[in-house]
C-alpha cells in the first residue's frame, strides 16, 4: 500500500527532469527518512508529517553509504554519510547541521598545522 510520494519542491524534478534515488535510510524509531540520488543530492524527510525536512548541500564526492545513528547523549538523530572518496559526514538532523570529518582545515594528525 503506498501511503504518500514523497517528493522534493513538491514535483521532485530538478531541472534536467528526475535523478534516480539510489540509497535509502530509515531511522531505527521510524521518524525520518533520508533518500540519496545519483546527481548526489540528500533529502531528509519526516515520516509523520510526510513532508520534506531538509536538503543537504552537495557533497564534493558520491555516497555510498549512508545510516541513521541515534545519539543517545544527544537526544538527536544523526545521519552518517560515506562517500566513494572515504570521507565521513555527520549531519544532525533536528539541529540541520552537518560536519565532515576530519574537518577539511586538518593538516594531519592533531589537525590543524
Amino acid at each position: 500500500e503506498v501511503r504518500a510520494t514523497l517528493r522534493p519542491g513538491g514535483g521532485g524534478d530538478t531541472q534536467s527532469g528526475p535523478t534516480a534515488v539510489n540509497l535509502l535510510q530509515v531511522s531505527d524509531d521510524g521518524e525520518w527518512l533520508a533518500s540519496a540520488d545519483l546527481s548526489g543530492q540528500v533529502h531528509i524527510w519526516s515520516l509523520e508529517t510526510e513532508r520534506l525536512h531538509a536538503s543537504l548541500p552537495a557533497l564534493p564526492a558520491r555516497l555510498s553509504a549512508m545510516r541513521f545513528v541515534p545519539s543517545p547523549a544527544l537526544s538527536r538523530q544523526v545521519l552518517s554519510l560515506v562517500t566513494a572518496e572515504n570521507r565521513l559526514y555527520l549531519y544532525e538532523v533536528e539541529g540541520k547541521r552537518l560536519t565532515a570529518f576530519p574537518s577539511p582545515d586538518a593538516s594531519g594528525p592533531g589537525g590543524g598545522g
